[in-house]
């Protein structure tokens, strides 16, 4: 499924993040203890974002 994005590279994001999944284990990191207890599966699709002028809404 073709996605158009922002950019290239957040299509590429896109791509890595939410058409293919990623391992926990490689982003674990990046969540709460109580998000980690949440968390059943090895694999999940995320998507986040850094806060800038365009998203800041």
């Amino acid at each position: 499924m073709a996605l158009y994005t922002s950019s290239k590279e957040a299509q590429i994001h896109y791509d890595k993040t939410i058409v293919n999944k990623v391992e926990y284990k490689n982003i674990e990191e990046f969540f709460t203890s109580e998000q980690n207890l949440m968390i059943n599966s090895e694999d999940l699709n995320y998507w986040g974002a850094v806060a800038g002028k365009s998203n800041k809404k």
